[in-house]
């Protein structure tokens, strides 16, 4: 990441210099960029400065509605876009996806008592379930009601599920604020 916020801000001097590019596909980038970094007042900041045509850009709309997405909490529309990121958004947002993922299975346990394994799989944009079991163990999330079923038939128990998502939560990905430094 050092790496492409050095050419991130090399690209926006030469920009301004004039030379032509992917400027809109590189602003779509530096939103994404910006939401990985949970940094919302450059955010705000930078989004009030584009123009109209601009936003109206296919990589710029998709980072934008990324944001919509994730300040709604609307996890199912942003793992839709996740799926259907244009050009290599995709990769950028792999840097913040497992966050978001692990805030949307909060909110699945806490609204279920039991759910399928594959329906995790499809709302949250895995490729197959053996992905997902996978982050629900790294995450602490796997507890099935039924574990030696095959993974297709599978169901997590959200109640013992949900505890832990919150811990892992809190460790994993809890933003660190500095206040008061001197």
């Amino acid at each position: 990441m050092v790496e492409y916020n050095s050419c991130q801000a090399t690209l926006k001097t030469l920009y301004e210099l004039g030379i032509p590019g992917k400027v809109e596909e590189f602003t779509g980038y530096r939103i994404l960029m910006l939401l990985r970094g949970r940094n919302r007042s450059e955010l705000n900041l930078y989004i009030g400065q584009l123009t109209p045509r601009q936003k109206a850009d296919p990589a710029v709309r998709h980072a934008l509605d990324v944001q919509r997405s994730l300040s709604m909490g609307n996890y199912h529309a942003l793992f839709l876009l996740y799926l259907n990121a244009p050009n290599m958004g995709a990769y950028i947002m792999d840097h913040f996806i497992p966050r978001e993922r692990v805030k949307a299975l909060m909110v699945i346990t806490k609204a279920y008592r039991t759910i399928s394994l594959s329906f995790i799989q499809n709302e949250l944009g895995f490729d197959d379930l053996d992905s997902t079991i996978k982050f629900l163990e790294e995450h602490k999330g796997a507890h099935f009601t039924n574990p030696t079923s095959s993974n297709s038939q599978k169901i997590v128990e959200c109640r013992s599920a949900v505890t832990y998502l919150g811990q892992v939560y809190e460790e994993k990905y809890r933003k660190v604020w500095i206040r008061g430094a001197v």
